[in-house]
């Protein structure tokens, strides 16, 4: 008997007929992935309704689950084993300024081996052989032998500046309006990759002299921490292409797990929130202009805070001249400086740090409050692999809703973000992304109570987490 076969290919039908239900209610096609066009608005607000998000992550949870259970097992493991060549032909791609050749000389009609390998200086069996392995996965299109093409998948690395500018001026690539999805997949392909071939050797390391070094630490040589690392004068390029990768993951990912995560509305007029590690404030900047009767300190490195003003004065001035805003360089490791807060907002800022090290920032913050400070985390929570009781986190915690029979309770390669977020964490950083039942442990063992988590939509993987100090016994 084939039941699961059965069950995975009916969850597939039924989630590729809600699909196509919800477009032609609003007489819109479904996009094509060989297309290299922008989505239209009404596609880009489909996409996001939450009945296609449901439908989409059930279609890809069982098209993968159908993949895995099919195949014979060494072909699996054979493909997970070998999809780092697939990594490595992206990021030579992008590197190389393939998207942009193509889109400047193919268009729809595609682009010539010879016609990318004259303008990248590769030769032309490179390029066929890049491009076709990629094509393979759906990253680019070959129209007829040795003849490429962008496609939906492949323009979201296209810069959309020309390619001549990028070979003579690299650093043209991650400003001026440097579209961010290509700055964070060429890290991802770049230091990310490069680090995690010493992943096991970092472990073997850790086992037998009780540190954890981490693998980016090995594989380039250097003791400094990641972002130490990045303000090396040779990672002056890498360093910006970190800036506009966070920045567009920030815009990406939404302003709602903030804005509704937490009643900004009733706290009273000038409450400050401070925005710890804030790099740019982007957050807090939509956090004022939202709500403007509050007051925002943006936190972080001295390095950092001159671009954050300049950030503040070019999209939000207002906040700037009435002082609505302040910048404060601090080492969140050594204190925090605002004994008055409202709210301690951190986001994307555990993540990067092990537990020792997150005790230590959140015990900080935990030492400056008052009684009625709350404290609003930021962060993704990993869903675990298994059925789980909605009750195993305590009144406080909100369960996340689980994948329907028999797809994995985490909805697997629809929901594994977070599990490759964890990987890239303790590779790059002795960082770890958690699960929600980790965080409370770690906010209760810095002095803060979880009030509740908060998950702005249903696909969301980034959570909302209040809590509050909790009193001396």
């Amino acid at each position: 008997m084939a039941e699961n076969l059965l069950a995975l290919s009916k969850l597939i039908a039924a989630a590729a007929a809600t699909l196509d239900q919800k477009f032609k209610e609003q007489q819109s096609q479904f996009p094509d992935l060989n297309l290299d066009t922008e989505l239209t608005t009404i596609q880009t607000t489909l996409l996001k309704d939450e009945q296609v998000e449901e439908a989409t992550a059930i279609a890809v949870a069982a098209a993968a689950q159908l993949i895995a259970t099919v195949r014979l097992p060494e072909h699996n493991v054979t493909d997970i084993s070998q999809k780092f060549f697939i990594s490595a032909a992206l990021g030579a791609a992008s590197a190389f300024n393939l998207p942009e050749i193509i889109r400047e000389t193919g268009a729809e009609k595609g682009c010539r081996t010879e016609e990318i390998a004259n303008k990248s200086g590769l030769e032309p069996q490179i390029v066929a052989r890049i491009l076709r392995a990629l094509a393979t996965h759906h990253v680019f299109r070959e129209v007829t032998p040795n003849v490429f093409a962008n496609n939906r998948i492949s323009h979201l690395l296209d810069t959309g500046k020309a390619s001549d500018i990028l070979f003579s001026n690299p650093e043209e690539k991650y400003i001026n309006g440097a579209h961010g999805v290509s700055a964070l997949m060429e890290i991802h392909t770049d230091e990310a990759f490069k680090a995690t071939a010493y992943l096991t050797e970092a472990l073997k390391l850790s086992v037998k002299d009780k540190v954890y070094r981490t693998p980016l630490s090995l594989s380039f040589n250097t003791s400094l921490d990641l972002f130490q690392w990045y303000e090396l004068p040779d990672n002056k390029l890498r360093q910006q292409r970190f800036s506009i990768a966070m920045n567009n993951t920030m815009k990406n990912a939404g302003t709602e797990t903030v804005l509704a995560g937490f009643e900004w509305s009733q706290l009273p007029k000038d409450s400050t929130v401070v925005d710890v590690g804030a790099r740019l404030g982007h957050i807090s900047l939509e956090l004022l202009q939202n709500f403007p009767h509050l007051k925002a300190v943006v936190q972080d490195r001295h390095s950092v805070l001159d671009d954050a003003r300049k950030y503040w004065i070019k999209h939000y001035p207002e906040a700037v001249e009435n002082k609505r805003v302040m910048f404060q360089g601090n080492d969140f490791f050594k204190g925090q400086p605002v004994k008055d807060a409202a709210v301690f907002l951190i986001r994307y800022i555990l993540h990067d740090w092990s537990d020792r090290d997150a005790r230590t920032i959140l015990q900080q913050l935990r030492t400056a409050a008052t009684k009625a400070t709350k404290l609003v985390v930021i962060d993704t929570l990993v869903p675990f692999a298994c059925q789980s009781s909605p009750d195993m986190f305590g009144d406080t915690m909100s369960s996340d809703k689980q994948g329907p029979y028999p797809l994995l309770s985490n909805y697997g390669l629809a929901g594994n973000f977070p599990h490759l977020m964890d990987i890239q964490m303790m590779t790059v950083l002795d960082g770890q992304e958690r699960t929600a039942t980790h965080m409370e442990s770690l906010l209760g063992s810095a002095g803060w109570g979880v009030e509740r988590i908060i998950s702005p939509s249903r696909a969301g993987l980034v959570k909302t987490i209040v809590a509050r100090p909790l009193l001396p016994n």
